[in-house]
């Protein structure tokens, strides 16, 4: 007979419970599986160099925060020594403090980078791990607003520094933002090289650049409402790790410094942060307006995830429900309860509140069955009597267990557990199995009893802060261990019950452990606590700085990625507004038409506005090379004349020709301009034809 015990149908199950044994199966969308197969190797990779005590991607919710926190502290030293009339400059003679400077900037900047990776991580993690419907629903939706007040935020800061980077960034913004009807004209004529960039566009991108994370502060706390005992700080040796390997990095590998933007040459191959423009390969080859749908519909798929990526209806858990007869009012499940949706509620007959669980918030995680000494409540696949059941048919089925053999729980949501176990107790026959949900719905008599059959229970958890259901792990440790209610009973030796909080990475730790473990169990006159051999510390240092100098040179690495192509070409751009195109047509009325109009309308003139469409013609060395109709904008036709065209010319010497006249040869009053020059284009410089507004003429600016 196998030694791992399934559960089975139970034809006793009471009626409205549905019976899963002691394996609690989240369900999942089908396409978590994908993911999972994704994420989880990167888990366990984590785990063998950082062991999971430590692992940083378990805390990449709080990493985040304190990163971001070293952001703000960052950035505030910055802020000190910019200047929007002088942006470039400012931040050059930063870049020329070696002792500070330079290094503050390369930090924030780092830091920036580490924390998208980590919210990046966070969603990934809750995607796997089904927390990103019902009731999680809200927090999902803050936690995508969270990412993209992020990247907006770091998008405004390169372009503060206004080197080739933030120009890339901001041509790339503006192309996209062109397709807007009313932004259209600004954006086309705001980085052509017509206007000099004003103060007053590097104030704006200071104040979102601002305000922006200081309004994260309140996103977060929505994020995080409808948790209990939220956390928002990470571990204070992940979060000492992070920063003073991110400062390494910045004093050894700084942040480089691009040239200064010039609108009048052509970027380039241009270093950029991968992290905040990855995207720009994609949006470069798509228009203007299919990329700002491409932007709009990756946000609407994002904030509409909780209502398509969950589980069919038929599948999901249902809440908990409480016994209010059962019920004693001690209060215990309301406080245990993660997700606070649990509260007691007077009763009318004067005796002590009773529990009530509003479905709203429940998300049918179970602990609470582990809370109630009364079994009083809890979702139905894990509330006590279903426990019960799930033993009963476990002690049934087994073989016979003696006072020497162990029996190890684990938990069926740790990843690769059941495998490592599997291989284990095929070559120990002292070893039985007990799968269940997460160990912390395991209601303490459920312990007691595998204890009376047996000489020890070894407990194998999730780690810590990848538990399923948040707290899990400590809430068992502390009702096992610390006396927190409902306690193992004190006749119970604690020596014979173990808890180990490690992923399937680490079974050769667990297996140690557990060898140790039974070994103390045949011997338990002879010693007088249980405790396995501890990992080696120097053997983590050695690991966990090796990774950490990977990490960092993939951060240093990714944000300075070279991104587009030498320029073999050069530009003529045609960029200008042209003011004053509109005309005037006047005629004399005869005697019969003032007759027929009312006496207050009667003028002897009658004028009409024509805003003629107009015909764009550009010829390079007599060769026409753009023939355009161009209509003048507005709902009244009033707006004036944008020309917004780009004509790549090979390097050398050129005649330019270009004329602007109306369509309509016939109306013989339309202003036409002309401009006919010779250049010397150079590879990679743009030659922009715009309008001098006191000649009223088109002239050539370099």
């Amino acid at each position: 007979m196998s030694k791992i015990q399934e559960p089975v149908p139970s034809a006793s199950a009471p009626a409205g419970l549905q019976v899963r044994g002691p394996k609690q199966s989240i369900p999942r969308p089908t396409m978590t599986a994908v993911l999972t197969h994704l994420i989880v190797p990167i888990n366990h990779l984590f785990d063998r160099l950082y062991q999971s005590k430590y692992n940083p991607f378990y805390r990449s919710g709080t990493l985040a925060v304190g990163l971001l926190a070293l952001v703000f502290l960052t950035g505030l030293y910055l802020l000190v020594f910019y200047d929007v009339a002088a942006p470039y400059q400012s931040i050059q003679r930063l870049q020329d403090q070696i002792w500070i400077g330079r290094w503050m900037r390369a930090l924030h900047r780092y830091a920036t980078d580490a924390c998208a990776v980590a919210v990046v991580y966070h969603i990934l993690q809750g995607q796997i791990q089904g927390k990103t419907w019902g009731p999680r629903t809200l927090a999902w939706i803050s936690g995508v607003i969270l990412l993209v007040v992020l990247w907006i935020s770091a998008w405004t800061g390169y372009v503060m520094v206004w080197d080739t980077q933030g120009q890339v960034l901001a041509m790339a913004g503006a192309r996209m933002m062109q397709s807007v009807p009313f932004l259209n004209d600004a954006l086309g004529q705001a980085f052509n090289g017509s206007n000099s960039m004003e103060a007053s566009f590097f104030f704006m991108n200071l104040f979102l650049h601002i305000v922006l994370p200081l309004g994260m502060i309140f996103v977060l706390w929505v994020h995080t409402a409808k948790l209990a005992r939220s956390v928002w700080i990470p571990l204070k040796p992940i979060m000492w790790v992070a920063g003073l390997a991110l400062l390494a990095l910045s004093v050894l590998w700084p942040a480089p410094l691009l040239p200064e933007a010039d609108l009048f040459t052509l970027p380039g191959v241009v270093e950029v942060d991968w992290f905040f423009a990855f995207w720009l390969p994609v949006l470069s080859s798509l228009s203007p307006q299919y990329s700002l749908l491409f932007v709009c519909g990756i946000l609407v798929v994002g904030l509409s995830l909780p209502w398509w990526w969950k589980p069919a209806k038929d599948t999901q858990l249902q809440p908990s429900t409480s016994d209010t007869s059962a019920c004693t009012g001690c209060g215990q499940c309301s406080a245990d309860c993660p997700y606070e949706a649990i509260s007691m509620v007077p009763r009318d007959d004067g005796r002590l509140p009773h529990s009530q669980v509003n479905p709203a918030l429940c998300v049918s995680c179970g602990i609470c069955s582990a809370s109630c000494d009364d079994l009083a409540i809890g979702p139905p696949h894990s509330i006590g009597a279903t426990q019960q059941m799930a033993l009963q048919r476990f002690n049934d089925s087994i073989l016979p267990v003696t006072d020497t053999d162990v029996i190890a729980v684990f938990c069926e949501h740790n990843p690769g557990a059941r495998r490592h176990l599997e291989r284990y107790i095929a070559e120990h026959d002292d070893v039985r199995i007990y799968p269940t949900g997460c160990i912390g719905t395991m209601h303490t008599q459920i312990l007691e009893q595998l204890l009376t059959t047996c000489g020890g229970v070894f407990v194998w958890g999730c780690p810590t802060r990848n538990c399923l259901t948040r707290e899990g792990v400590e809430l068992l440790n502390l009702r096992t261990f610390h006396k927190r209610p409902p306690s193992v009973s004190r006749r119970i030796d604690k020596r014979r019950v173990t808890l180990e909080s490690f992923s399937a990475a680490e079974g050769r730790h667990v297996f140690t452990r557990l060898d140790w473990f039974r070994q103390g169990v045949r011997n338990l006159d002879d010693h007088t606590d249980i405790i396995g051999p501890q990992p080696s510390r120097v053997a983590g240092y050695i690991k966990g700085t090796l990774a950490s100098a990977a990490l960092l040179l993939l951060i240093g690495a990714l944000s300075r990625v070279p991104m587009g192509e030498t320029p073999t070409e050069g530009v003529l751009r045609i960029g200008a507004q042209v003011p004053g195109l509109v005309i005037e047509e006047c005629r004399d009325l005869s005697a019969e038409e003032l007759a027929a109009l009312p006496l207050h309308m009667r003028r002897p003139t009658e004028c009409e506005k024509i805003a003629p469409t107009y015909m764009l013609t550009v010829s390079v060395d007599g060769v026409a090379v753009l023939a355009r109709a161009i209509e003048h904008a507005g709902v009244h036709a009033d707006r004036p004349l944008a020309l917004d065209e780009d004509i790549t010319v090979a390097p050398g010497s050129h005649q330019f020709a270009v004329d602007l006249r109306p369509q309509d040869i016939s109306l013989q009053k339309a202003p036409k301009l002309r401009l006919a020059t010779t250049v010397d284009v150079e590879r990679s410089r743009i030659y922009l034809v715009g309008y001098n507004h006191q000649e009223k003429s088109l002239e050539l600016r370099r």
